[in-house]
Parts: structure tokens; C-alpha cells; sequence
């Protein structure tokens, strides 16, 4: 029973495998030279791929995660953190910290 179990989570953790491996494909990363030293083991695979497409490598190892909603998600953490990093050089100028880049 436990083998069935984990034979299905194996089928799944290499579906994804192939799911992440072509959005990392669609994107232009060199995913196979990236990946050539990660053992032949689909949890790492996942994880590895996921770090590459700089997603929650956690989620992205669950079959009910979208991996559409971790991109989105990871896409609004950049956007979020490069608001906050302009944010803070625009009030280190204010205070006269930093000179201005202009």
C-alpha cells in the first residue's frame, strides 16, 4: 500500500518535473546545464527548477498548486520588493544620504 502511494507521488513530483523544466524551456533558461549535477531524484528536480524560475520551491512540490499562481505571486514579491528599494533611495536623497543619480 505504501509503495502505491509512493509510486503515485513520484508520477506526480515528474509530471511536474516536465511542467517546470518546459516553463524554465519557455523562458530561455539553460534549465539541462543548470541541472546537470542535481541527482536523478524528482523532489530535487522540483526544487531546483522551481529555484531557477525563482518560485516557492515548497508549493511548486504540491499537485494542487497552480504553478501560474506561484509565478504570479513571485512576479509581485519583485515588483513589491523594486517599489520598496525606489521608495527607500527616494527618502535617503530627501535626507541627503545619498546624492542623487540624475
Amino acid at each position: 500500500m505504501g509503495e502505491r502511494r509512493e509510486a503515485a507521488g513520484g508520477e506526480r513530483l515528474g509530471e511536474r518535473v516536465r511542467e517546470l523544466s518546459e516553463r524554465a524551456g519557455k523562458r530561455g533558461l539553460d534549465w539541462k546545464s543548470r541541472l546537470k549535477d542535481v541527482p536523478d531524484d524528482p523532489l530535487l528536480r522540483v526544487a531546483a527548477l522551481a529555484t531557477l524560475l525563482e518560485i516557492d520551491a515548497l508549493a511548486a512540490m504540491k499537485s494542487d498548486v497552480e504553478l501560474d499562481s506561484l509565478e504570479e505571486e513571485a512576479k509581485a514579491a519583485r515588483e513589491a520588493a523594486r517599489q520598496g528599494e525606489q521608495e527607500m533611495r527616494a527618502d535617503l536623497k530627501r535626507q541627503g544620504l545619498i546624492e542623487s543619480e540624475d
